[in-house]
């Protein structure tokens, strides 16, 4: 997949809209996993193209001594072992 498309198609926005399709049972809950990993894919698109020293989603803010990055790179890397594949 093209990595345009792919910060297009995980994105905080889709993330959200699959948790509102959840809440309203328009869609199997365990969807919400998906949802979970669309959100740190996004954070992950914007702290690899982080550029400015302040911005308001702390993600994009550039990376620095006492930035979160760390600690939200950390958080995914430990929840990395939850992700699977599965057969549809």
């Amino acid at each position: 997949m093209n990595m345009k498309l792919e910060a297009q198609v995980l994105n905080h926005s889709v993330a959200s809209t699959l948790n509102l399709y959840v809440a309203a049972r328009k869609i199997e809950s365990n969807e919400i996993d998906t949802a979970r990993f669309i959100k740190e894919m996004d954070k992950l698109f914007d702290i690899v193209n982080s550029s400015t020293l302040n911005h308001q989603k702390k993600e994009l803010c550039a990376v620095t001594k006492n930035s979160c990055h760390v600690d939200i790179l950390k958080e995914m890397v430990s929840c990395q072992p939850r992700y699977q594949t599965r057969n549809s």
